[in-house]
């Protein structure tokens, strides 16, 4: 769906009443455009106006000082003369010259000023221009071309009446219903449905089902929105598709959906995103019942695409697709993401580099969503960049860096040229030298401190707590837990027995050899003057009983366990331990030395030899006492790189950080290599064996530049080795 791109809202604050450009914009007649409509809003206890035409993707949000002035604008007086009248009228309630050009610059941005009455603005139009440049240069950037196929309106004509009934009360229960009913179901099938996901995800076959299959159900997605704009009285001029990274997406223009109320508009916005939880919802229930085939696969390929495009992109208020629209309309904050990044620009520009910037005229509670919007955008927009960068980089070098630069310029070039840009444009006409020299002098500044500030520098890892092997108490033969000879905390001595097992089984075993035994015995005494060449026989046979008896005997005494060292006595629910039954080599608990309780710390293959070379400290923190550190030291490194995991633990499957291979069953085994580093504490914790730890390795301070220049070559190696 295409709707309404952002480009801020009319209406600003502005402490200077007078402009040096104004000069230039004073003989002006602007006018509005006979299709430019206005409709009142009340939105947060304000009144607003909202400007829209049928054929610009632009609305805009005027406050009653900017409406003031966008209510005169007939051709008729000029520029000069309307501002003077409001400033009579009004005094302070009339906009400033300066918002008076800012607002001119949007109006001519959104097309909704006549072409003929502007000949030239100044810098603020110029500005304007040049972003709908850029915006026509993305259109037809190969990457993300648009391309206009036929008007959809005869066939949404034909297909409204049969679908009227989807849009009642009814129908929006039955859709929840189904959706809930399928989500929670796909909760408790997880483990396998996301075995299958993680197995098929790597394979050429899915890509390809993939390719095929996200199309069209973007197809339904955008007929959803289409069939919504007709039942609510819109039109729909225009349906294609877009190359979305070389990917065909179809769209169609639902601009008309601006002229719509707050609750038909949130449902015009929401339809897609509904229709493709619908989907993967019942592919669900497809992959359920399917046998394996290519009715599971794809299946199964349009449930991921449905979940993961909803909830990640089309559903995800932090980018612009229908979930911010929803969002915006929701809370009465139209453009929330161009004036959140106005609202930034304004702050670091008036209280870092002093800059005049008018700031925005915002309701009752906008100014929190203001500063919220646009950083948690960039964050989750970065991170959503950053693994798409990893996966593409896993296929291909050269695709890899592709995507690598491109999230450099979108995230981090474009954003700070932009501020820069509206930095440079807020005192024009003015001297301006303190900007320029502030501007400089910040950037001076964080260059410096970047490449020459030495700063700590530290590799933090996941661990488990973990023993000796002498440690543990542990039977070579399952039984039965027949008495505890010492209490959770005592201190034992090596050989002491702690617990007694017994297993029923060897017991009887004995019985019966013992017997066996004794028949044997009796057997061959009454053989040896009757038959002593067979009592030579039994002789072997008795030798090979009492040797089974001896094996059965020493199984028997080895349920007797026995402290192999001093210690501590650790018994987890000592009291649910009598009766228990303890299987063989399970542990029943631990005895403990002051200096026996170790981490064995993961290290990813990529840090290793900085861990190991340039290494000052060492510190602890475990997951059950976060707040608290305890100083160690490295003990052991393992001279070769591994893939199995210590413990399940540390494996993403059982809430830790370490991706495991899907096939993998037990959930220990990994694609990465990493190194296993013993740590030894300086004291011992009160900890759980088993339990997850992060270690700290502390290095020499440097800069923040020669860090971020290591880890980006050690991600380039990660990523890029092996892809073609």
């Amino acid at each position: 769906m295409v709707r309404t791109p952002d480009l801020g809202v009319a209406g600003a604050v502005n402490e200077a009443l007078y402009s040096p450009q104004w000069h230039e914009v004073a003989p002006l007649r602007p006018a509005l455009r006979s299709v430019v409509r206005a409709r009142r809003l009340r939105a947060r206890g304000r009144v607003w106006h909202v400007l829209s035409s049928p054929d610009s993707r632009t609305q805009l949000r005027l406050n009653e000082s900017a409406w003031r002035l966008v209510g005169l604008l007939d051709g008729g007086p000029d520029l000069d003369t309307l501002w003077h009248r409001l400033v009579e009228r009004f005094g302070d309630g009339a906009p400033s010259q300066p918002e008076v050009l800012e607002l001119l610059a949007q109006l001519n941005s959104a097309g909704f000023l006549k072409a003929d009455v502007l000949p030239d603005l100044p810098t603020q139009v110029d500005e304007a221009r040049r972003r709908e440049r850029q915006q026509n240069r993305a259109a037809m950037s190969p990457l993300s071309m648009r391309v206009r196929l036929f008007d959809p309106g005869p066939l949404l004509d034909r297909l409204l009446p049969g679908v009227t009934a989807l849009f009642s009360r009814g129908a929006w229960l039955a859709w929840l219903l189904v959706v809930v009913l399928s989500a929670l179901y796909a909760a408790s099938e997880w483990s396998v449905l996301g075995e299958a996901i993680a197995q098929a995800s790597g394979s050429p076959r899915f890509v390809l089902i993939a390719w095929i299959v996200y199309p069209l159900m973007k197809c339904v997605h955008e007929l959803a929105h289409g069939l919504a704009i007709r039942r609510w009285g819109g039109t729909v001029d225009s349906a294609g598709f877009t190359l979305l990274v070389l990917v065909p997406v179809p769209y169609v223009d639902a601009r008309a959906a601006n002229a719509f109320e707050r609750r038909p508009r949130m449902l015009v916005s929401a339809i897609g995103v509904m229709t493709e939880l619908l989907i993967a919802a019942l592919a669900f229930w497809v992959w359920l019942a399917a046998a394996p085939g290519m009715v599971r696969d794809v299946a199964l390929t349009a449930f991921f695409i449905g979940a993961l495009s909803s909830l990640l992109f089309n559903g995800n208020p932090l980018l612009r697709f229908d979930g911010y629209y929803v969002l915006a309309d929701a809370l009465d904050l139209p453009n929330l993401a161009s004036r959140s990044q106005r609202w930034w620009h304004a702050r670091v520009g008036h209280h870092l580099l002093g800059a005049r910037m008018p700031l925005l005229d915002t309701a009752a509670g906008e100014g929190k969503w203001l500063a919220l919007y646009a950083p948690a955008s960039w964050a989750f927009q970065f991170v959503v960049g950053y693994q798409i960068m990893r996966w593409i980089g896993t296929m291909s070098h050269l695709l890899g860096l592709a995507a690598g630069a491109f999230l450099i310029v979108t995230l981090l070039i474009l954003p700070l040229a932009r501020a820069i840009g509206a930095w440079r444009s807020a005192d024009i006409g003015r001297v301006q030298s303190p900007v320029r020299r502030r501007l400089i002098g910040v950037t001076a500044g964080a260059a410096l401190c970047l490449t020459l500030l030495p700063l700590p520098s530290a590799t933090t890892v996941p661990g488990i707590m973990s023993l000796p092997e002498q440690a543990r108490l542990s039977s070579d033969s399952g039984g039965f837990v027949r008495a505890i000879l010492a209490r959770d905390g005592d201190k034992v001595s090596k050989g002491q027995i702690v617990a007694r097992l017994e297993d029923p089984r060897l017991l009887t075993r004995a019985r019966e050899a013992r017997s066996r035994l004794s028949a044997l015995e009796a057997q061959q005494y009454g053989s040896l003057l009757s038959d002593p060449r067979g009592a030579g026989d039994l002789a072997q046979q008795i030798a090979s009983a009492e040797a089974e008896l001896a094996d059965i005997e020493a199984q028997i005494d080895a349920l007797d366990l026995h402290a192999a060292t001093d210690g501590v006595l650790v018994l987890p629910h000592q009291d649910d331990l009598p009766d228990s039954f303890l299987a063989r080599g399970h542990t029943l608990g631990y005895v403990l030395k002051h200096d026996a309780l170790a981490v064995r710390a993961v290290v990813p293959q990529s840090a290793a030899a900085r861990v190991r070379q340039a290494t000052t400290a060492v510190s602890v923190r475990l997951s059950s006492n976060a707040d608290e550190s305890y100083p160690a030291l490295i003990r052991q490194a393992a001279a070769g790189a591994g893939h199995v995991l210590p413990s399940a633990a540390l494996s993403d499957r059982h809430g830790g950080p370490i991706p495991v291979l899907a096939a993998d069953p037990d959930a220990i085994r990994t694609a990465d290599a990493f190194f296993e580093f013993d740590i030894a504490l300086e004291r011992a914790p009160s900890a759980w064996i088993g339990e997850r730890a992060w270690i700290r390795f502390e290095h020499p301070n440097e800069p923040l530049a020669v860090q971020w220049g290591r880890d980006l070559r050690q991600l380039l190696l990660q990523f890029f080795d092996g892809a073609p």
